[in-house]
């Protein structure tokens, strides 16, 4: 097994996240959240597959689910200085927002 925190660990979850963003555009949503499971099982503060899994949520309809993951994001957009994917994050918290 390898270890999920190596360089090829890193790379398989960014690969992941990836495949869940594809997949959500061409409307496979169940598979987009599979996919961003693994890529969030192999890097826990990946913040583009929370984020990603979030939009899966949100055109769901699961406005829980989805804030959660936008709020995941935005807190680890923050914490790597990533202040336009945070400000993002927050923008779609808003919108789900009552």
């Amino acid at each position: 097994m390898q270890d999920k925190h190596s360089e090829f660990g890193i790379a398989v979850a960014v690969a992941y996240s990836n495949r869940g963003f594809v997949r959500n555009d061409l409307g496979d949503k169940q598979a987009a959240i599979a996919d961003y499971n693994k890529a969030i099982e192999l890097k826990l503060d990946l913040a583009e597959a929370y984020y990603g899994r979030g939009l899966v949520y949100s055109d769901l309809g699961d406005k829980k689910t989805a804030l959660a993951d936008f709020q995941k994001a935005a807190d680890l957009y923050q914490q790597k200085g990533k202040t336009e994917q945070h400000k993002n994050a927050l923008t779609r918290i808003k919108e789900l927002q009552p």
